[in-house]
């Protein structure tokens, strides 16, 4: 899959800052947690995955994203979902399998095999580095130090440091202000068409998507700036955008 720049890219600033996600784009979440799910009430690990996503950003974002944290509340949703009465056991099932994969993040992570190398290139452009991520955000960067060499961020952003969840532009607008970065030389690299792509856009980013699974982009959406399949991808993107002196 080719990169794919936006006219207006043109005439952008070079490139100082980069933003990375973690959850599917240094770290294979999804597939742990999928892994940890399967089985929760006789249904598939990928099944529970489909439909515990769909309840998050449709249920829970939209009208009570004051319990985005919940998963009490989640599980519950989940169960009213699969028609099955609301049963303790199964919740607190639920809840201890989640809390599992994501403590596993940083304690047993599955890193994709393109993590390394893409933090390797980030080193060399000299250039700020920021991991933007959701929840956990500095038990993450901690697991990347142990389990990725010693790669280092310049700054740790979280939805809990930063006060607003990671679907909202106003997360960008103040990672920028809490890095001292400026959008137009910002770039943001992540997965996520909902917490990457529309948001990183609103607040003026450009955005690389890295859209391993070749997914169409879903009508009426933002557009990002760059698509690429894979970190390698990515970092070979963000090697053409840096017209840093200092980037070699």
């Amino acid at each position: 899959m080719r990169s794919v720049p936006e006219a207006s890219v043109k005439a952008r600033a070079s490139l100082r800052t980069v933003f990375v996600d973690f959850d599917n784009t240094l770290h294979r979440s999804d597939e742990k947690l999928a892994f940890y799910l399967d089985g929760w009430t006789g249904k598939s690990g990928n099944y529970l995955l489909e439909v515990f996503r769909k309840i998050h950003l449709e249920e829970i974002h939209a009208h009570f994203p004051e319990r985005h944290l919940d998963i009490r509340f989640h599980s519950g949703l989940l169960l009213s979902y699969l028609r099955l009465p609301h049963n303790p056991t199964l919740v607190q099932d639920f809840v201890s399998r989640y809390l599992k994969a994501a403590s596993d993040a940083w304690l047993d992570p599955w890193y994709y095999s393109d993590a390394s190398s893409f933090l390797d290139e980030l080193a060399k452009m000299r250039v700020k580095v920021c991991l933007t991520t959701g929840e956990d955000a500095e038990k993450k960067a901690v697991g990347i130090y142990k389990f990725l060499r010693s790669h280092k961020f310049d700054y740790v952003f979280g939805e809990d440091a930063l006060g607003v969840l990671k679907t909202e532009p106003e997360y960008f607008t103040r990672a920028l202000k809490e890095s001292w970065s400026e959008a137009p030389s910002t770039v943001a690299v992540g997965d996520s068409i909902t917490a990457d792509v529309v948001p990183g856009k609103l607040a003026g980013l450009r955005v690389v998507w890295v859209n391993r699974e070749g997914k169409r982009l879903p009508a009426g959406y933002e557009k990002p700036d760059f698509q690429v399949s894979d970190l390698r991808e990515a970092s070979k993107t963000l090697w053409r955008m840096c017209e840093n002196p200092h980037c070699r």
